[in-house]
């Protein structure tokens, strides 16, 4: 198979913040796509974790592990927006049909390790980092389900200025290639 080899550009840029403040910002830009290199860390909230019970009760209810969580369960805007991220924790996936291979848009199912978290049988990690929708860490730190909600001192969910970030480390990542398709093949495989 045919593959370029690009590697990566780091850009520092000096800007004025509101607080009249000099800082300095590093943006980590793809050269060939020009795709964001930003690996951003998940915390299993509290939010999150009411989202899966209401999943799972849907599961039971209506008796099949393929739910439309859309038409089929009575999500908040945000419990709809951020369910995804369940999937970062290995508790819901994306429905694949058996026949089709395909995915099915919005249907979802619990996966063994979501019913073993609601069932407070399961340690999941605390906090997972992604890059391009992979994941690329995991705390060591783990959790139960329970504890999640017991915990007053969690907010329900992450605010805006919560949501952390790193820079893939360009050093371990030297090159980015990248198949006849243009898709990036990422740390050295």
């Amino acid at each position: 198979m045919f593959v370029q080899q690009f590697v990566l550009k780091v850009t520092r840029i000096s800007m004025q913040t509101s607080e009249n403040k000099q800082s300095e910002q590093v943006i980590c830009k793809c050269p060939h796509c020009g795709a964001s290199v930003k690996m951003y860390w998940h915390r299993l909230s509290p939010g999150l974790a009411k989202a899966l019970i209401k999943f799972r009760l849907r599961v039971l209810a209506l008796k099949r592990n393929k739910i439309h969580i859309s038409t089929e369960v009575n999500f908040t805007k945000i419990e709809y927006a951020n369910f995804q991220k369940l999937r970062y924790f290995g508790l819901v996936a994306k429905y694949k049909n058996p026949e089709s291979k395909e995915h099915e848009s919005g249907y979802w199912l619990l996966t063994k390790r979501g019913n073993l978290f609601c069932k407070n049988q399961l340690l999941v990690p605390m906090k997972v980092q992604t890059f391009r929708n992979k994941i690329s860490d995991k705390s060591e730190e783990t959790i139960l389900l329970r504890t999640i909600l017991k915990d007053t001192d969690l907010p329900i969910w992450d605010e805006r200025d919560d949501f952390n970030y790193e820079f893939a480390d360009i050093h371990e990542m030297e090159e980015i290639k990248f198949d006849i398709n243009g898709q990036g093949m990422l740390f050295n495989q």
